[in-house]
Protein backbone atom coordinates (compact mmCIF):
# COMPACT_ATOMS: atom_id res chain seq x y z
CA UNK A 1 0.00 0.00 0.00
CA UNK A 2 2.63 2.00 1.10
CA UNK A 3 4.51 1.61 -2.27
CA UNK A 4 0.85 2.98 -4.13
CA UNK A 5 1.06 6.16 -3.08
CA UNK A 6 4.66 6.66 -3.61
CA UNK A 7 3.87 5.67 -7.14
CA UNK A 8 0.96 8.38 -6.91
CA UNK A 9 2.67 11.26 -5.40
CA UNK A 10 5.39 10.20 -8.47
CA UNK A 11 2.57 10.57 -10.89
CA UNK A 12 1.47 13.86 -9.31
CA UNK A 13 5.18 15.55 -9.63
CA UNK A 14 5.14 14.57 -12.87
CA UNK A 15 1.70 15.84 -13.99
CA UNK A 16 2.05 19.18 -12.19
CA UNK A 17 5.76 19.44 -13.39
CA UNK A 18 4.09 19.56 -17.21
CA UNK A 19 1.83 21.60 -15.98
CA UNK A 20 4.23 23.95 -15.27
CA UNK A 21 6.24 23.82 -18.37
CA UNK A 22 3.11 24.05 -20.42
CA UNK A 23 2.38 27.14 -18.61
CA UNK A 24 5.78 28.46 -19.48
CA UNK A 25 5.32 27.57 -22.85
CA UNK A 26 2.24 29.89 -23.33
CA UNK A 27 3.67 32.69 -21.27
CA UNK A 28 6.61 32.94 -23.56
CA UNK A 29 4.00 32.52 -26.80
CA UNK A 30 2.13 35.39 -25.25
CA UNK A 31 4.58 37.95 -24.20
CA UNK A 32 8.03 37.19 -26.14
CA UNK A 33 10.60 36.53 -23.20
CA UNK A 34 10.22 35.10 -20.17
CA UNK A 35 12.40 35.37 -16.52
CA UNK A 36 13.86 31.82 -16.35
CA UNK A 37 13.92 32.65 -12.93
CA UNK A 38 9.82 32.62 -12.63
CA UNK A 39 9.09 29.31 -15.01
CA UNK A 40 11.88 27.83 -12.66
CA UNK A 41 9.75 29.00 -9.67
CA UNK A 42 6.57 27.20 -10.78
CA UNK A 43 8.22 24.35 -11.69
CA UNK A 44 9.25 24.02 -8.31
CA UNK A 45 6.24 25.05 -6.74
CA UNK A 46 4.54 22.41 -8.54
CA UNK A 47 6.82 19.75 -6.94
CA UNK A 48 7.05 21.12 -3.68
CA UNK A 49 2.77 20.87 -3.88
CA UNK A 50 3.02 17.38 -5.69
CA UNK A 51 5.50 16.14 -2.39
CA UNK A 52 2.29 17.53 -0.10
CA UNK A 53 4.01 20.20 1.52
CA UNK A 54 1.56 23.48 2.31
CA UNK A 55 1.25 26.39 0.57
CA UNK A 56 2.85 28.19 3.62
CA UNK A 57 5.86 25.51 4.16
CA UNK A 58 6.31 26.38 0.17
CA UNK A 59 6.64 30.02 0.57
CA UNK A 60 8.97 29.49 3.45
CA UNK A 61 11.27 27.32 1.43
CA UNK A 62 10.99 30.15 -1.40
CA UNK A 63 11.90 32.62 0.65
CA UNK A 64 14.99 31.10 2.22
CA UNK A 65 15.89 30.44 -1.60
CA UNK A 66 15.92 34.11 -2.22
CA UNK A 67 17.75 35.25 0.48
Amino acid sequence: MESMNELMRMMAMCENARTARKEGIKDTCKGGRVDPTKNNKKQMVALLQAAGLSNARINEHLDQLEK
